[in-house]
C-alpha cells in the first residue's frame, strides 16, 4: 500500500524528523499512518497511538503505551505535569512514535 510513500515517511521519522499527514476525509491518511506504524513496529521502534480525548486522557494512554507509570506508590493516579514528566524522561532515553488519529479533534 503506497510503498513510496511508506519509505519515504519511514525514512524521514527514522532521520529524527516530525511529520503531518494532511488530506481530505477518506483520502487514506489514518491507512497510511496504520503501515507506517507497523513498519516501524518491525522495525524495532515504539509506537503510541491515541484518538481524539482531553489532555489527561491522551497523556493516560501514551504513558500505558510507552510502559510508563500512570499512578503512585499510594494507588492515586499522576497529575498531568506528573504524566508529562515521566513520558519527557521516558523519552529521553528511547526513541517512539506517536500517531494522533482526527488530530483536528484535539
Amino acid at each position: 500500500y503506497r510503498a513510496a510513500e511508506k519509505r519515504r515517511i519511514v525514512a524521514a521519522l527514522q532521520a529524527d524528523s516530525s511529520l503531518l499527514a494532511v488530506g481530505e476525509s477518506g483520502s487514506g491518511k489514518t491507512t497510511l499512518g496504520e503501515f507506517v506504524a507497523t513498519e516501524l513496529e518491525e522495525l524495532g521502534f515504539t509506537i503510541a497511538r491515541i484518538e481524539p480525548s482531553t489532555v489527561k486522557q491522551a497523556l493516560v494512554s501514551v504513558a500505558e503505551q510507552l510502559g510508563v507509570d500512570t499512578g503512585s506508590l499510594e494507588g492515586k493516579q499522576l497529575t498531568t505535569m506528573q504524566l508529562m514528566i515521566g513520558i519527557a524522561e521516558f523519552l529521553q532515553n528511547h526513541t517512539a512514535f506517536l500517531i494522533v488519529d482526527d488530530a483536528h479533534r484535539v
